[in-house]
């Protein structure tokens, strides 16, 4: 899962890519998703986005914690072979800290942490090819 920060009108916030189905990709943002449809074969001209909300689907209905959502694994955000693993099982990170990189089109990708995390378990291994969207890290709040 890759996380970005998306500043929008002077507001920041934490968006989780969720999943990518087709020209549809779906985030998550402040524990609601949200679904954008793209055009592939035109380029963006307006800066302006529009979200369609989408119901959760989770089990068991809400969380009584105070703390914000993490997704559990952080997913490959795109495919590629993986070079370099930084982090291993129990490793507490900081938001922004390199958790594997993954090589494709001869190009290293960092994939860092989207906030403070503890690493539960690594997933991949170094030289291990990967499809996009796989699990590379389980992780939980730290």
């Amino acid at each position: 899962m890759s996380a970005y920060t998306v500043t929008v009108k002077g507001d920041t916030f934490t968006v989780f890519l969720q999943r990518r189905t087709g020209s549809s990709l779906t985030f998550l943002i402040d524990d609601r998703e949200y679904t954008v449809s793209v055009d592939s074969t035109t380029r963006m001209s307006s800066k302006e986005v529009t979200v369609e909300h989408l119901p959760k689907q989770r089990a068991g209905g809400t969380s009584s914690s105070s703390k914000t959502a993490l997704p559990p694994e952080v997913r490959a955000p795109l495919p590629g072979i993986i070079s370099d693993i930084k982090v291993s099982e129990g490793d507490i990170v900081s938001a922004g800290a390199t958790l594997v990189v993954i090589e494709a089109m001869k190009m290293e990708n960092p994939i860092k942490a989207p906030t403070d995390l503890r690493v539960t378990k690594v997933h991949v291994n170094k030289g291990q090819e990967i499809a996009h969207g796989v699990p590379i890290v389980s992780v939980e709040q730290a």
